[in-house]
């Protein structure tokens, strides 16, 4: 009887040590496969003349896939799109210089005719101070921009071949009045009394007055604002209610950080999301304002699941039932 009772213990013990090695196994498979999202996106406010495909790359935190990124650039070339968009967490850290991840991405993509970054969290600074004092670009955007990847800190605009002309603008500084809001958006970046700290905010007011044309922008144009935090409703609202803010009614807004909430519940969804203008700080977060497309009024808006994993404790910086994703939205007008 104490062999017989020995025994089971062993195959309940063996049985759990099978099924940990087989959720390992998966979980390393899924995190190293790539999951390509396609969506259609129906415009009201553009023209119905508008087609446009936008591919979205997000939150990739220096992860690899295969050797020089080649199973993702792969998976990239494979594709057609009019415009690719980087929006943020591309590094996995503000003083992280480990920029081969993705600089041997750009350098393979073969489709870099509109390509579009803005800055997350996680990546460097855009601006640091020189050796001789002056404020300028940091060299991460510096090699980033040799490599033909545009940093959008305006607006960069182009004519499509649908006949549409098409704006892409960086929310956090397309919310922004000119002459109220820029210390609210920049002042921390750049110390107040460094010598150059005055050039350093007139170049900035000079890229804001770039995007007055949203005062009043023309009919059929399209508005797509590139951020790396979704805007959620409460955070809209709150833009609303503020003088050194101004509400836009942008036609489009791409976003990531939330990495689908990086753990997810099969049948339930993220069990939690860093957004702090949720309950709980994003603890049980509504799911249809996760990961995907949802709206708010008028504006629309598309959140990806981005590439990687982030957090501070190493062993937890993996995804869970959450394969990585790029995004390739197929965006139409209607009439």
């Amino acid at each position: 009887m104490k062999m017989t009772r020995l025994g089971g213990k062993r195959v309940v013990w063996l049985g759990l040590l099978v099924m940990f090695i087989v959720f390992i196994i998966y979980v390393v498979w899924d995190n190293n496969r790539i999951v390509t999202v396609e969506e259609e996106i129906e415009l009201m406010a553009a023209d119905g003349s508008a087609d446009i495909r936008i591919l979205h790359v997000t939150d990739l935190h220096e992860k690899t896939f295969g050797e020089n990124q080649q199973r993702l650039v792969d998976r990239i070339n494979e594709l057609e799109y009019d415009v690719i968009v980087f929006t943020g967490d591309m590094l996995d850290g503000l003083e992280s210089t480990n920029t081969a991840p993705f600089f041997d991405l750009i350098e393979a993509v073969s489709n870099l005719e509109h390509a579009l970054f803005v800055p997350g969290n996680s990546d460097p600074y855009s601006y640091a101070v020189g050796e001789d004092g002056t404020v300028e670009k940091s060299r991460f955007i510096q090699e980033l921009e040799a490599l033909g990847v545009d940093l959008v800190e305006s607006v960069y605009s182009f004519d499509h071949a649908d006949g549409q002309t098409y704006h892409f603008v960086y929310l956090e500084y397309a919310i922004g009045n000119v002459r109220q809001s820029l210390n609210h958006l920049e002042g921390g970046r750049i110390p107040w009394d460094h010598p150059h700290y005055e050039s350093y905010i007139l170049h900035h007011e000079a890229l804001m007055s770039e995007l007055d044309f949203l005062e009043d922008p023309a009919d059929g144009e399209v508005v797509i604002a590139l951020n790396h935090y979704p805007v959620q409703d409460e955070r809209m609202a709150q833009i609303k209610q503020y003088d050194h803010l101004s509400y836009r009614e942008f036609d489009l807004i791409l976003a990531g950080h939330y990495h689908a909430g990086q753990f997810r519940v099969p049948f339930f969804g993220a069990f939690i999301i860093p957004e702090p203008y949720f309950p709980r700080y994003g603890l049980f977060p509504p799911q249809d304002r996760v990961t995907g497309p949802w709206q708010y009024e008028n504006t629309k808006q598309y959140v990806s699941g981005g590439l990687g994993s982030g957090g501070p404790v190493p062993l937890l910086k993996f995804r869970l039932f959450n394969p990585p994703e790029i995004n390739l939205l197929h965006v139409r007008g209607t009439q």
